[in-house]
Formats: C-alpha cells, structure tokens, sequence
C-alpha cells in the first residue's frame, strides 16, 4: 500500500475563519483573506516540492486516505474540520491531488493543542489502500 508523507511547517490558518468581503460594481462576495492566499501559496510551493523529492511527479488521479495531525501554537479553540479544509486546498493548489472529492478518509487525524509557535506544523500522511503499486498519477 502505497505512502507518501509531507509536512507544514508553521501554523496551519482556519480557511472559514479567514474571509472578506469583496465589492465590485454593485455586486458583492465572499473572499479568502490576503493573509490565507498568501498562506495557501506558501504551502502548496512547499507541497509540491516534498512531492518531487519524494518520488511523486504528477498529480494523484485516485482515491485517497488521508490522516491530519496538526500541531497549534497555542490551546485556544478551533474548529478541526476548518483546519483540514485548509490542508486539503493546499494539497490541490500543490498539484498533489486534483481535487480534494478524492479524499475518501480521515482516518487518524487530530490537532494538539498548545505546542508552542516554534513547533507549530500539520504532518500529512497520504495512502493509497487500494493500490499494491505506486499510485495513478498524470503529469
């Protein structure tokens, strides 16, 4: 079975926490902040290339399990499934996966609370369980 491993240095942002209002002509929507976009890009670069030192050139066509663990800075409330959105963007922004519908599980994934800023990280774990061989991936 399959798996590659990948880690984020830094803490992880609630993408639903990190929203503005964006105005254009009369007509008005919901953004992601410039400080989430920023964080989206920083990781996803960070993504790709553990990928490409990992062996993994392409991107995962198949489904996935995925196992979380993110480490937070501090003990103050937050909501697990918001984190793991994130996560998921930024594996797609990689090019890791293609989409995040391709994530079947998230078995095993949890955050811990209170670690301090300098540990502060999200370890990714992806497994290919229905594969013996490496995984499908498109370059």
């Amino acid at each position: 079975m399959p798996v590659k491993s990948f880690t984020l240095q830094g803490p992880v942002p609630a993408k639903k926490n990190m929203h503005v209002i964006r105005r254009h002509r009369g007509r008005q929507w919901v953004a992601p902040s410039e400080k989430y976009q920023v964080w989206e890009r920083r990781a996803a670069l960070v993504l790709k290339g553990q990928a490409l030192l990992a062996g993994l050139q392409g991107t995962i066509m198949e489904p996935v399990w995925l196992r979380v663990v993110i480490y937070r800075p501090t003990k103050g409330r937050c909501d697990l499934t918001n984190l793991l959105q994130s996560v998921e963007d930024a594996l797609v922004a990689g090019g890791i996966l293609a989409d995040d519908s391709l994530i079947h599980s998230f078995d095993g994934s949890r955050k811990v609370l209170g670690v301090g800023k300098e540990k502060a990280r999200a370890e990714i774990t992806i497994t290919w369980p229905w594969r013996e061989k490496d995984a499908k991936v498109t370059d």
